[in-house]
């Protein structure tokens, strides 16, 4: 465990997938009561909401694998962190409806980024380090 502390690789990669993992954990908690109270949506609303989540990481999803296969990994994937890092506060400061659910088109879209940076980088990584790596 502490020898793969030492490599670079994983603990970039390890950051990166807990600082997103940590994201849209908050996101997915908080949203419901947020959508409540703010603009009085009940469960079905609140379930329409989450495909502005879930539709544009989907459809972004398939630019940033083109993207991923061009640009250098660690780049792609600190462009991703960088234009990802102020949405979830955007998210919460999103006053009209319109605006939150374009705010959360961007959240998903910026995390399709570094999600398919970082996912051939973990595979390049588990290769080059050996299959005791993977855990």
């Amino acid at each position: 465990f502490w020898a793969l502390l030492k490599c670079p690789e994983i603990v970039g990669i390890g950051t990166l997938m807990a600082l997103s993992a940590a994201s849209f954990a908050a996101i997915e908690t908080m949203l419901a009561y947020h959508l409540e109270q703010r603009y009085g949506m009940d469960s079905m609303a609140v379930s329409l909401v989450m495909l502005a989540f879930i539709i544009p990481s989907v459809m972004f999803s398939l630019i940033a694998g083109v993207w991923a296969d061009i640009f250098d990994h660690y780049i792609l994937m600190l462009v991703g962190l960088c234009i990802h890092a102020l949405s979830p506060l955007a998210l919460a400061f999103s006053s009209p409806l319109l605006l939150f659910l374009a705010v959360a088109a961007y959240y998903s879209a910026t995390s399709a980024i570094m999600t398919a940076a970082a996912m051939p980088e973990m595979g390049a990584v588990v290769d080059r380090l050996g299959s005791l790596s993977y855990a």
